[in-house]
């Protein structure tokens, strides 16, 4: 009717894209036992999904018990660059913290990691309705993320516009 009222035309009602999945009850977060806190990261490796702004994040943050885990979908000169990053971090910050690097997962691998995890990042520079975040509250998540696409509509999630504040939000979670 709403359509109809404003002379919509040719509307078509989308389905929820976030994945049946993710709503089942094994999928919702159980989190890890490592006795660390998770954070997780899914994207493809690439500079506009920016995992260096949340990889630089993570190593300022005072985190005293802390994993971070990236998740892409291929291996690329990015992710390389990635690599290199986190060991320069590691001299620099004079801390070991424990980074792991993700590649050609199947959907069961990633929903396990959803499952494993207990804080999703996001560092993307530019997004319009992003699914993952969608994806990581269905899980049970907290979610922190840059300002991107329709996120500051979402309720619960914590907004972090650079590394400074990315890695505050990981201290405040990795506190509460």
């Amino acid at each position: 009717r709403y359509a109809k009222r404003h002379g919509l035309q040719n509307g078509k009602v989308l389905e929820n894209a976030v994945e049946d999945a993710f709503w089942n009850d094994l999928l919702v977060h159980k989190g890890n036992y490592s006795g660390k806190i998770q954070f997780l990261y899914v994207a493809n490796y690439n500079s506009n999904k920016n995992q260096e702004m949340v990889l630089r994040a993570f190593y300022k943050a005072d985190l005293h018990s802390a994993r971070l885990v990236f998740a892409g979908f291929e291996r690329n000169e990015y992710l390389e660059g990635l690599k290199k990053l986190q060991k320069e971090l590691e001299k620099e910050e004079s801390a070991e913290k424990e980074v792991l690097f993700h590649v050609h997962l199947s959907r069961e691998e990633i929903y396990r990691l959803y499952g494993e995890s207990d804080v999703f990042v996001c560092g993307s520079r530019s997004e319009n309705a992003p699914i993952v975040h969608c994806e990581a509250a269905a899980c049970g998540m907290a979610v922190v993320s840059t300002p991107v696409g329709n996120v500051h509509h979402m309720d619960g999630i914590i907004l972090a516009a650079n590394i400074q504040e990315m890695g505050k939000a990981m201290e405040l979670l990795e506190n509460d």
